[in-house]
């Protein structure tokens, strides 16, 4: 599973991640939600220009994004807890999505 963590979410941070999951995967399909930042200029040209294919979730149906059920299964596993620092709450939430089996959600990518 790859990620990374920024201090705030819009086109520079998501093109950076998409060249971030581009170096590890060249050939990609991105699935994701209408966000502002996923349909910037910048973004859809970086898209374009190295074949990338994405895949648009329905609008208002959080229910259908992995991303939506991977936040709320980390977020249960994470609540209601006192980390002294944020270095302390990022490996937390590493350790949580590392032990979490977050592939049942996927089921439905096989319809």
């Amino acid at each position: 599973m790859l990620y990374l963590f920024y201090d705030e979410i819009n086109w520079r941070t998501v093109l950076d991640f998409i060249r971030y999951l581009h170096r590890h995967y060249p050939k990609l399909l991105l699935l994701w939600d209408g966000a502002p930042w996923h349909r910037e200029r910048h973004v859809k040209a970086y898209l374009k220009k190295y074949g990338i294919k994405t895949l648009k979730f329905p609008a208002y149906s959080p229910e259908e994004n992995p991303t939506e059920q991977a936040w709320k299964t980390t977020k249960h596993a994470a609540a209601n807890t006192y980390y002294p620092d944020e270095e302390t709450y990022r490996w937390e939430i590493r350790r949580i999505l590392r032990q979490k089996n977050l592939t049942k959600m996927f089921r439905y990518l096989n319809h």
